[in-house]
């Protein structure tokens, strides 16, 4: 099997469905078809989002979500009134506009999960662009990977699980605080 059959193969990914693919599957579809070091590197994106890779796309991958991030917390940072310093983290490259306009973009959103949903649809149209414009090429094969990634966790989400850890969340920061006495009461 050739990549290009490997990738005409490959079911379509969309935000919001179910993933027709399981990652096992695809590292299971890949391997006779990649390099040792290319699997390894398709591996860490579809379990780590590429944070070990060394590959040139990998490293591409980290620069622009380094700078989505970066944008996110410079926009939490303004909301809180603080400066964003201790927050930011260091990348390659020059700084892209488009990236921080998507960020205050999504920060404009009435919910924070409708925020999330524009920050990953953010993160699928950089991923179109470090694909190229060749739909068979491995940089292709790795963009897959990480829409796979956020398409298997948007699945996976699940309002009961956000409940319990609110209330847990909550609970925690309730016994952190301490009590003071209401005046009236007696103590």
């Amino acid at each position: 099997m050739s990549l290009t059959y490997l990738l005409a193969s490959l079911p379509f990914l969309q935000l919001g469905s179910p993933p027709p693919v399981a990652p096992e599957e695809l590292l299971r579809r890949a391997q006779p078809v990649l390099s040792p070091p290319e699997l390894l590197t398709l591996k860490d994106l579809l379990e780590t989002g590429g944070r070990h890779a060394e590959h040139p796309f990998a490293r591409a991958w980290r620069a622009l979500e380094t700078q989505l991030r970066n944008a996110v917390a410079t926009a939490r940072a303004q909301r809180l009134k603080r400066l964003p310093d201790p927050w930011l983290k260091p990348f390659p490259g020059v700084i892209r506009l488009d990236i921080r306009n998507a960020v205050e973009e999504a920060f404009q959103s009435p919910s924070p999960l409708e925020r999330e949903r524009k920050l990953d649809r953010s993160r699928w149209i950089l991923l179109d662009e470090l694909a190229g414009h060749d739909p068979f090429t491995l940089d292709t094969l790795f963009a897959y990977a990480l829409r796979l990634r956020m398409v298997a966790r948007w699945a996976a989400l699940r309002p009961e699980t956000g409940e319990t850890v609110l209330h847990k969340e909550i609970e925690r920061l309730f016994q952190s605080l301490p009590l003071s006495p209401i005046s009236g009461t007696p103590a």
